[in-house]
């Protein structure tokens, strides 16, 4: 399966390691051993790395979401959705956890993880896999077949912060 992960915020232009990502990927290899990730940092990618990016045919693509850069996080979601309508986008992070359900009123995201999001994220895969229904994972907002939008109970936190794997910094160059 291949999944492209995208760190929008084009308006600054350091370098910076995701941990959040980095987390969620090292979580989902070991519940998964058939993954392709492909990252982009919209910050710091060159114009060549973005076309790259954006003519890739992903199963699945996930963007974080914060507060800063939600309208670029839109952007980028329309843009996936018009040159690949069958891929399913996913936001997550901060922003997600604050809005709750009205992050699914845009029409170009498809679900949203809010919470921790390394069990959740894993779920996913095993939906598009056909092996778990989106109605039992926690910590998702989703549209149901009826496009009515749906938000499953939360995920408990993860306590034993030391049993998750040390986070995917082989996503960054």
């Amino acid at each position: 399966m291949k999944i492209g992960l995208i760190y929008p915020n084009e308006g600054k232009k350091e370098k910076a390691v995701h941990i959040g990502l980095a987390s969620i990927v090292a979580f989902a290899r070991t519940r998964h051993d058939d993954l392709s990730f492909h990252y982009l940092d919209t910050r710091v990618a060159t114009r060549q790395e973005k076309k790259l990016f954006y003519q890739t045919q992903f199963d699945f693509v996930g963007l974080t979401a914060m507060v800063g850069i939600f309208n670029e996080v839109l952007q980028l979601a329309e843009k996936i959705k018009t040159l690949h309508p069958q891929t399913t986008v996913c936001v997550g992070g901060p922003y997600v956890s604050t809005l709750d359900k009205d992050v699914m009123m845009f029409e170009d995201i498809d679900m949203a993880v809010f919470g921790e999001g390394e069990e959740t994220f894993s779920n996913i895969i095993s939906y598009l896999k056909g092996d778990v229904l989106l109605e039992d994972t926690k910590g998702l907002i989703f549209r149901d077949s009826n496009g009515i939008t749906q938000k499953n109970p939360p995920r408990s936190p993860i306590w034993k912060i030391d049993e998750l794997p040390m986070p995917a910094y082989d996503l960054f160059d």
